[in-house]
């Protein structure tokens, strides 16, 4: 089996029919791991739980393909924390092909809620992926660093999301690939 691991190089807050409370501030700073975060705005007052409500692949902007892998009962962290979605077996229940992984609008979409206050998604996309026509896709890992920030001095809770990368996973049936 063959991976093959990017980072996005588009990021947006992806437009919802009903807006959400809560939006995103700098969605642009989780192309790499560096301590530059995306942010819900507005914080939400008090020390709030936060936690996942949707991470779905995307095939452009409001374009949800396959199962929400969220994770919908654990809190967020309030250290940075990769956590992970998929695996090298999971498509998630979508129809991937090399043409459907490969253009500039495959993505994820990450979003989450801050007590009962739901968010709008970040939508990371243009991963450049280059994977030959004649492969076959088997998985698709995601991987989100973020965290939870509680600020004591003003009591206001944010939710930071500092990196989204995405690792495909492919064969190439005519090589007789041990599965």
């Amino acid at each position: 089996m063959i991976t093959l691991l990017k980072n996005p190089a588009t990021a947006k807050v992806d437009p919802v029919t009903t807006p959400p409370p809560l939006s995103w501030l700098n969605p642009g700073n989780c192309f790499t791991s560096n301590n530059a975060y995306a942010n819900s705005n507005p914080a939400i007052s008090g020390d709030q739980t936060i936690l996942d409500t949707e991470v779905y692949l995307q095939t452009g902007v409001g374009i949800l393909i396959g199962d929400n892998k969220a994770d919908t009962s654990t809190a967020w962290s309030t250290t940075d924390s990769y956590i992970t979605y998929g695996d090298e077996s999971d498509k998630w229940n979508a129809t991937l092909t090399p043409a459907i992984v490969n253009a500039i609008d495959f993505g994820v979409g990450v979003a989450c809620k801050v007590s009962t206050s739901e968010s709008a998604r970040v939508y990371a996309s243009n991963f450049a992926f280059n994977i030959p026509t004649s492969a076959v896709i088997r998985g698709i890992k995601v991987e989100v660093e973020k965290r939870k920030v509680y600020s004591f001095r003003l009591n206001l809770t944010n939710a930071n999301i500092d990196h989204i990368r995405m690792t495909i996973f492919y064969v190439f049936p005519h090589l007789n690939h041990f599965e």
